[in-house]
């Protein structure tokens, strides 16, 4: 297994009408970059000797200057708010299929 090789690791989502709740399931992580913009989320990290990144389009548009992140030790919460408040719940977080 190529140690430079990094892998998406597990992702967790919730929403409310407003604001989607995204987990991504990595403890001990480390060297954390998280870039949010109002139509894409970019990420990547370490733990121990593994590496993490992924950046994925989301199914409609966020506020940047409101989502927050933080990591917790155990793995990274985010709390992203929805730009339309008042759509549907979206049937899933990105704009292609990677969670369910």
């Amino acid at each position: 297994h190529d140690r430079n090789m990094s892998s998406v690791p597990p992702l967790a989502f919730a929403q409310r009408k407003d604001s989607v709740y995204l987990t991504i399931g990595v403890p001990d992580l480390t060297n954390e970059k998280v870039d949010v913009t109002s139509s894409a989320l970019t990420f990547s990290g370490e733990s121990g000797e593994k590496k993490y990144s992924f950046s994925f389009d989301f199914f409609a548009k966020v506020v940047p200057e409101e989502s927050k992140w933080k990591n917790h030790g155990r793995n990274v919460q985010m709390h992203l708010v929805k730009e339309d408040k008042e759509a549907d719940y979206w049937p899933r977080l990105f704009s292609e299929k990677i969670i369910d």
